[in-house]
């Protein structure tokens, strides 16, 4: 397995990948769309709509799905840092 698909950073540390680059991001979030999307609106500014309400979690966890598919991460390496409960969210990327 390469170090590119590896799923978590305490395997990343592990094998041996010590190349790692972190990126942060700043999410206005849409939830209880009709369905999934990002729209970048500059280089750290980014629109994510999801179909999950906001109750619960729900709408968090589509954000780090969706946004894992958008920059083709694993999710675990997508961590939301702020903004739990607000539309306003601040996203680190592995």
């Amino acid at each position: 397995m390469s170090c590119q698909t590896l799923g978590s950073l305490e395997v990343w540390r592990e094998r041996g990948c010590a190349r790692i680059s972190l990126m942060r991001i700043f999410v206005k979030t849409r939830p209880g769309a009709g369905g999934d999307k990002v729209d970048k609106t500059d280089d750290t500014h980014y629109i994510v709509w999801v179909k999950e309400p906001p109750q619960h979690g729900q709408a968090n966890k589509g954000v780090v799905r969706v946004l894992a598919e958008y920059f083709d991460k694993p999710k675990p390496l997508i961590t939301i840092k702020s903004g739990h409960t607000s539309s306003a969210k601040v996203v680190e990327i592995l």
